[in-house]
């Protein structure tokens, strides 16, 4: 003899209507990201060391749903990208971190219009007033 039971969740359709925010939060801090990792990026181009021009034209943005980052090298012309920022001691070549140097003077710049991407989505979201 099978008996029934049932379970009443209050404030469902609240929740869900929550997590759908949550999922579209994801695709909105995206482009928060997108516009962090290219003012980095552009940074990085601008004081990128020139001899041919590659390592510079190497230089990505890639931003992603969780962090923007950008990336060197990532053509296959331009494998010393890596010795080049961070050095080579077999060879005695020291490193020129141009690429972190470019974001600390960056930083200022980027962490203002990062902030006014979650504020202005944190307001879309009625989260704040």
């Amino acid at each position: 003899m099978a008996t029934g039971f049932s379970i009443k969740v209050e404030g469902l359709r609240e929740l869900q209507k929550a997590l759908r925010q949550l999922d579209k939060l994801d695709t909105e801090l995206f482009e928060a990201h997108k516009r962090a990792s290219y003012l980095a990026a552009n940074a990085a181009i601008a004081e990128a060391p020139v001899i041919s021009g590659r390592l510079a034209q190497s230089i990505r943005a890639r931003p992603m749903k969780t962090e923007g980052r950008i990336t060197l090298g990532t053509n296959k012309g331009v494998p010393y990208a890596g010795p080049v920022h961070f050095g080579w001691p077999a060879k005695n070549k020291k490193p020129n971190k141009f690429a972190y140097r470019a974001i600390a003077k960056e930083q200022p710049r980027i962490l203002r219009a990062y902030e006014a991407d979650v504020e202005k989505l944190l307001r879309r979201l009625k989260l704040r007033p």
